[in-house]
This record gives C-alpha cells, structure tokens and sequence, in this order.
C-alpha cells in the first residue's frame, strides 16, 4: 500500500513537472537561436549591378596569409565562393558562411556568421585575425594566379591560391 501511494505520487510530480514545461511563451530552443546570428542576404543596391555568374572567385581558395602575415603551416582556413553569392569556408578553427557582393574589382563581404569551438590557442590568434579582415575587404585583384583581398586602402588583407575552380 505505502509503495502504491509513492508511485501515484511520483507520476503526479512527473505530470505537474512536464505540463509546467510546456511552452507558454517562454524561450525555447527556437527562440535561443535567434542569439545566433545568420548572415543576411545582401539587400538590392542601385550601387551595385547584379552579379555575373561567370566571374573569376568562384570556387575554393586556400589562405597563405593574414594582413601579411603567413598563415599556420596545414592551416585549414579557405574561402569558398559560390555562383549564389554566398561565401563559406574555415576561419582556421571554425567554419563561417556569409554573402557577398561583387561589382567590377570591388568586394562587399557581409557579416558572417560562425561556429564557436574552441581550438589551440595559436589558431584561435589566426582565426581572431581572419574574421576581423573579413570587414575590412573592399576589393580583390587577381594577380599570377593568387587572389589578393584588399581594403579600402589597397592593402593585403589576404592572399590565397586557388584549390579548385567551381
């Protein structure tokens, strides 16, 4: 008798607990995703022309340096440029995906967003370098098979060879 009264107490504890999670309006998962932040389309500029397909930074570009600075050797960090103009690739530790925007030689790189692991603290250096000249890209130039990304000064920001053509 006493074991029948705990366990018709206990499943009423359990069914006031899981009806007290239901969601009321309190965050949930969806809602804490929102602090993620997602990158933006880029939004119609009278500016800007629309892209050409075929231009010349489709496909994946591996990083030799940061603001003239040699890249970690085997380092992973890579641009990868797609005909949808979005941009992805490997801040050195974690992945980041943003738009972009070309118009002639000049490049208009969005916010990205970013996975947030932790690695060795030399590439996390490396990848604090990599996002934060993400912002400062203004332009690129192409030059004996490399690909120069510069800022509004026409400053290296990053230097990168092709691995492969989209």
């Amino acid at each position: 008798m006493k074991n029948n009264i705990i366990l018709v107490t206990s499943l009423c504890l359990s069914l006031a607990l899981l009806s007290a999670c239901e969601n009321n309006g309190a965050e949930t998962s969806d809602n804490l995703s929102s602090d993620i932040k997602s990158p933006s389309k880029p939004q119609a500029s009278s500016t800007l022309p629309p892209q050409d397909v075929s231009q010349p930074l489709l496909g994946t570009w591996q990083v030799e340096s940061i603001q003239g600075k040699a890249v970690i050797d085997r380092s992973p960090a890579r641009f990868i440029f797609s005909d949808k103009q979005q941009v992805s690739g490997s801040a050195s530790c974690n992945n980041f995906s943003t738009y972009y925007q070309l118009s002639d030689n000049h490049l208009t790189i969005q916010p990205a967003a970013v996975t947030r692991k932790m690695c060795p603290p030399v590439l996390m250096n490396q990848e604090t370098r990599f996002l934060a000249g993400l912002a400062q890209i203004k332009r690129y130039q192409l030059k004996q098979n490399k690909l120069y990304l510069l800022d509004e000064n026409d400053n290296s920001i990053f230097k990168a060879s092709r691995i492969n053509k989209k």
